[in-house]
């Protein structure tokens, strides 16, 4: 009986074989691993104003070390002091230790370009973004926006994986807008400031929870959009949600462990 069902078992297997090689559609499909992987983009924030001629000289460097890269690597321009600024980059710088500028941080982590989270942008370099792009991601990222011209209603939804034990992760979304054109000082009246930052979407300074340590998470966000923010014209057509997760682990005291672990960008329209 016992050698019956061994060569039972061998047929069937053999069959089973030779299905797999006749018919490729039959083979079985990849198994998605859960492990870190390269996907979507950095996070390069940077602290500027209209009124610094210092910013304008470093925003140059920024624009060669970023060329080519497209969204690969995401700017948000946080305004200090001037006609673009908003409170939350004030209570970020604050908690990032701005006191003069332009300075720069990338995914918010330490000894990238300094010693500590934020550098002058003239020390950005080609070499750390491709470094930094080459690291695998811990988090994913799919983002999904829409736009209506009668309610001007930007709807978002935010929907990824944390691929490993990430407790202290939360969700940031903010609105961008590029291209607007404005004075500059060494720049001129019609310097093109781009991707300033205009809302945030996501709650406080360190955005909302995830509901997970660890797992498939998901948010949704509305937000209305006025006729103007301050003193400029919304434009949909150049407006952006970014989407990025970061740790809050902690909002005073150490500035060096709130790393953000992936970031995407995305039009309204």
């Amino acid at each position: 009986m016992k050698i019956f069902g061994s060569v039972f078992f061998s047929f069937w297997s053999l069959v089973a074989a030779t299905a797999l090689l006749a018919f490729p559609s039959c083979k079985p499909t990849n198994v998605v691993k859960n492990e870190a992987t390269v996907g979507n983009s950095i996070l390069l924030e940077n602290f500027t104003a209209d009124w610094c001629s210092s910013c304008y000289y470093e925003m140059k460097n920024i624009n060669k070390q970023t060329a080519g890269l497209g969204n690969k690597v995401i700017l948000v321009s946080h305004h200090w002091k001037d006609d673009f600024a908003i409170s939350h980059s004030k209570e970020l710088g604050s908690f990032y230790k701005v006191s003069g500028i332009p300075l720069s941080m990338i995914d918010r982590t330490k000894g990238l370009v300094s010693d500590g989270v934020i550098f002058y942008p003239s020390k950005l370099t080609r070499a750390v973004l491709d470094k930094k792009l080459a690291e695998p991601k811990s988090v994913t990222i799919l983002l999904t926006t829409s736009y209506s011209e009668g309610s001007k209603e930007i709807k978002v939804k935010v929907e990824g994986e944390l691929l490993r034990n990430l407790p202290k992760a939360n969700l940031n979304v903010y609105l961008i807008q590029d291209s607007i054109v404005y004075q500059q000082a060494k720049g001129g009246d019609k310097y093109v400031h781009r991707n300033a930052l205009r809302a945030v979407l996501s709650k406080g300074t360190w955005g909302d929870a995830l509901g997970v340590a660890q797992g498939k998470y998901s948010k949704e966000y509305t937000y209305k959009l006025p006729e103007k923010i301050g003193k400029f014209a919304t434009n949909p057509a150049q407006m952006y949600i970014v989407a990025f997760v970061a740790d809050a682990v902690n909002t005073s005291g150490d500035n060096t462990k709130n790393v953000v672990h992936n970031a995407a960008i995305k039009g309204i329209k």
